[in-house]
């Protein structure tokens, strides 16, 4: 029997193949997108807890930024997408970590779901605020809005579990020494 443990170190400290980049690159693009949707465009957004009022000012005046933060969101989904294969696919080349991957890429697609209905809500929020408000309908509408991203911090904590539980099972996702930073 070989042994392949080195050969398995020496190309896990390459990054891969060039598949397993372009997984990396989307993994930062998803980054950049996410900051730039959440951090810029929607910065000010209302907290879950915040007055009828104040919610309908922010998406009764923030249409054009707004819409830009809602497209965003499609192309995120696809980094969001991509980055989890590779991680997934990498994680599963090893038969002890093989669940964990296949599990982590599932809740990447649980992830970007969430993300889909939180930013529905939003465009809706947007496009019919005004009647929303008249129908006395926001407050149904934000609530919701607050249910998905919660979904969608469950879905990212999940994914981060079984990535990192795929990681420390022997995946050499990440260097062994990094376990350390956890504690």
């Amino acid at each position: 029997m070989t042994d392949h443990s080195e050969a398995r170190v020496i190309e896990g400290a390459g990054g891969g193949g060039p598949l397993a980049r372009l997984a990396g690159i989307a993994g930062l693009a998803f980054v950049a997108g996410v900051v730039v949707q959440n951090g810029v465009l929607l910065a000010g957004n209302p907290m879950p807890d915040a007055p009828l009022d104040e919610i309908v000012d922010f998406y009764g005046s923030g249409g054009g930024r707004i819409g830009v933060a809602v497209g965003l969101v499609a192309l995120n989904i696809l980094f969001l997408l991509c980055f989890a294969s590779g991680v997934a696919e990498r994680i599963s080349s090893h038969p002890r970590a093989r669940i964990a991957g296949r599990a982590g890429f599932g809740a990447a697609v649980l992830l970007g779901g969430a993300f889909l209905t939180t930013t529905a809500l939003q465009a809706v929020l947007t496009t019919r605020i005004d009647e929303l408000a008249e129908a006395g309908l926001v407050q149904v509408i934000w609530d919701l809005h607050g249910a998905a991203f919660t979904m969608s911090a469950t879905g990212l904590s999940a994914v981060l579990l079984f990535f990192a539980t795929g990681s420390l099972l022997g995946a050499d996702l990440v260097p062994r020494w990094t376990a350390v930073l956890a504690l």
